[in-house]
């Protein structure tokens, strides 16, 4: 993409981080620190970037992305409704200042899905462009790729358009039955690949029995010993996963139909997702999250640049 440097910012919820990215879109630098943005009031904000600028005081373009552009964030970036063109997402960027360094955020997606009912995204539409840039195919014909993780995203492409999404809250859900209540003295540790997860994950896909049910499930067994508590991380996962694969077959039936399904997210729990995945009869392929990310930044790089 020619000798621009830029940085590029995922801000979101709980962490903030940053690319420095130079010529050729090669990641020269990178660096993270808690300081997301429900962690941190505005004065806080104005801290993180000047903090930021010191690091990396040379490039003119800061592009950031995630809740920075929400109603909880510096500003309020308004979505852009799907059909929503990748190509031009960079005409749509909003420019501000943040205590005094400019910088473009990124405004996210919104849609109605199947059902009409309304959904967001802010930050995936980065690694959205990203992939659309490194599998081309992706630009082709309709495609449904999935982003596992805390907030869980499933998207239906059409000749590179994004048509629609839906979201999964599973990840929240499993942090939170770790974290507090009935369930967390026994949900411990990672959740691991093996014949606990894949049970649970066909059970979780299985129609009749609800979540709630099967959740409890994971307490029951351990009390009655029918499976030890260190299992219960990898059942609990497994169930949410399940669950919420079956939600996008029923939602995109054409998932099945795919050569592979591009999955992209932290890499353990992608492995996870592609497990329970393939037992559903979807076909996955793992892509790296850090070299969508910024493939994506700078595909809307290229379009600053071009409509300069």
């Amino acid at each position: 993409m020619g000798a621009t440097q830029f940085i590029a910012v995922d801000w979101g919820s709980t962490n903030f981080r940053a690319q420095l990215v130079g010529e050729n879109g090669v990641v020269v630098d990178e660096y993270s620190e808690p300081a997301g943005i429900t962690r941190i009031d505005r004065a806080g904000m104005i801290d993180v970037m000047a903090r930021l600028r010191r690091r990396w005081p040379e490039p003119s373009f800061i592009l950031c992305s995630g809740m920075i552009g929400s109603n909880v964030g510096w500003l309020n970036a308004p979505y852009i409704e799907c059909p929503a063109k990748l190509e031009t997402l960079g005409g749509e960027l909003i420019d501000t200042s943040i205590g005094g360094v400019s910088c473009r955020i990124v405004p996210g997606l919104a849609c109605r899905g199947a059902d009409g009912e309304p959904d967001v995204m802010r930050g995936e539409e980065v690694e959205i462009a990203g992939l659309s840039s490194l599998y081309p195919h992706l630009r082709r014909g309709e495609a449904v790729i999935g982003l596992p993780g805390t907030h869980t995203k499933w998207v239906k492409l059409v000749d590179g358009v994004v048509q629609s999404f839906f979201t999964s809250m599973s990840g929240e859900v499993f942090d939170r039955l770790s974290e507090s209540g009935l369930l967390s003295s026994m949900i411990t540790g990672e959740a691991a690949a093996g014949d606990v997860f894949d049970r649970a994950a066909d059970q979780g896909a299985a129609t009749g029995r609800g979540l709630g049910r099967l959740l409890f499930g994971v307490r029951a067994k351990v009390v009655r010993e029918w499976m030890p508590a260190s299992d219960a991380a990898s059942y609990a996962r497994g169930v949410l996963i399940g669950a919420e694969i079956a939600d996008a077959v029923s939602i995109y039936p054409t998932i099945k139909a795919q050569s592979r399904t591009i999955i992209v997210g932290n890499s353990a729990l992608c492995a996870l997702y592609a497990r329970a995945m393939e037992r559903q009869g979807v076909r996955t392929e793992i892509a790296n999250k850090s070299h969508a990310a910024a493939a994506g930044y700078c595909e809307l790089m290229e379009q600053i640049l071009e409509m300069a």
